[in-house]
């Protein structure tokens, strides 16, 4: 009788040590890092919307969105010859590293370069982007949310990142307009897009 007490009780103790110590499905399939930067993320200058990434989780990891103008060209300190309308790109691989997660943005072209960003979450609503292989200075990131307004971009206005100079070695990377259907309102894979990054 004793001895059914003592086992009894000792699963009773168990239970919530194992309970503790197994991960849910979620926590497993979907690192801290990208946990931390689930929602909308913008780059502002002047006030206005230039680039903005949104994480959300999916079945199986995380999808993630880049919204940019549909062409415009920077060197990582100025943002110039921007024209609208907004698009959206769909993320073809989000993956975590370290505190890091690095979306790819492919463009499937045979030759075409894909676009790789990597994102880390900062105190304070901030986020931390790096363009990889661009030489480009990390853009410092808001957190917004679904209703932030993406631009507007008048014709022929420039967007200097304050206290931001072009890194040495730093190539401008230019992007040309993609078909009238890829829209914000309308997320479509990019079709004929092909960003100039020389030495990328």
């Amino acid at each position: 009788m004793f001895a059914r007490v003592l086992l009894l009780a000792m699963a009773v103790i168990a239970a919530p040590v194992a309970a503790q110590t197994t991960a849910s499905p979620r926590s497993a399939t979907q690192p801290a890092a990208a946990r931390a930067l689930e929602g909308f993320w913008t780059l502002r200058i002047d006030g206005v919307v230039i680039l903005a990434f949104r994480l959300a989780p999916s079945a199986g990891g995380w999808s993630g969105t880049w919204f940019r103008p549909s062409s415009f060209a920077s060197d990582g300190a100025i943002f110039t010859r921007v024209e609208g309308p907004a698009v959206a790109i769909p993320a073809s691989k989000v993956q975590a590293m370290g505190e890091w997660t690095e979306l790819t943005f492919s463009d499937p072209r045979p030759g075409a370069v894909p676009d790789v960003f990597r994102m880390r979450a900062l105190p304070g609503n901030k986020a931390e982007l790096i363009y990889v292989g661009t030489g480009f200075a990390p853009m410092a990131l808001e957190r917004g949310d679904e209703d932030t307004k993406i631009g507007p971009w008048p014709d022929g206005k420039s967007y200097r990142r304050p206290g931001v100079t072009p890194a040495t070695g730093a190539e401008v990377v230019t992007f040309s307009s993609p078909p009238p259907s890829a829209t914000v309102a309308e997320p479509v894979a990019p079709t004929n897009r092909r960003p100039a990054a020389i030495g990328r």
